[in-house]
């Protein structure tokens, strides 16, 4: 199977769905991921470009499947969505994916949106056959006004969990401590909440966006 991910900024594939990414690279899939922005605007000098390729393979991804859109952090809206859409177009059809991840649409982070938005125009569905999954970014979903729509649970083992908390330590700048959420803690007890609710120990939660014939 291939399943593309497409997420806005780095760290946000983690924060959402680095189980699940693990538990595909783990099944045999393979795995791409597609970044609106590498570097982020916070006065900084960390290399957050290195983190996120570490980041990534920890949870499977080899740096051959990792492209960047090079937008820019936070002004996602300064880029027309139409040409979004193309450059996804352009890099990602030729990939030929039968399962999409990317942000849930009722995000707070206004980037995560608009990469929704462009994600199901580039994807119609008389071009693409397959599903459609939203994650939830934690420090964003959860802040944002409407409550997540959960509807899929992809249950991890405690090896998938551990794989993405390990992937996460690789974004040192982005951790922040309890009872922020984006940290250690936040990250396994909401993996703790969504496994309870489908009954299993740990699990992330999708928002199906769209249902794919195959």
């Amino acid at each position: 199977m291939n399943v593309l991910v497409v997420v806005a900024h780095p760290d946000d594939e983690t924060l959402g769905m680095g189980g699940t990414i693990r538990k595909h690279a783990d099944r045999g899939d393979e795995v791409a991921v597609c970044v609106g922005v590498t570097e982020r605007t916070r006065e900084t000098t960390t290399d957050h470009h290195h983190e996120f390729e570490l980041a990534c393979a920890v949870l499977g991804i080899p740096t051959t499947r990792v492209q960047n859109l090079g937008l820019s952090d936070q002004r996602f809206e300064e880029t027309p969505v139409t040409e979004i859409v193309r450059s996804l177009e352009e890099q990602w059809f030729p990939y030929e994916p039968d399962l999409i991840y990317t942000h849930n649409p009722d995000d707070l982070n206004r980037d995560h949106r608009i990469v929704c938005e462009a994600v199901l125009v580039a994807f119609r569905p008389h071009v693409f056959k397959g599903t459609i999954l939203a994650f939830e970014t934690i420090s964003s979903t959860e802040w944002g006004v409407e409550p997540f729509q959960a509807n899929w649970y992809e249950e991890l083992v405690l090896a998938q969990l551990g794989a993405k908390m390990d992937a996460l330590d690789c974004y040192e700048s982005e951790l922040r401590a309890t009872p922020h959420p984006r940290n250690a803690t936040g990250i396994n007890v909401l993996a703790r909440v969504r496994g309870h609710q489908c009954g299993v120990e740990y699990a992330e939660a999708f928002r199906l966006l769209r249902k794919g014939p195959r």
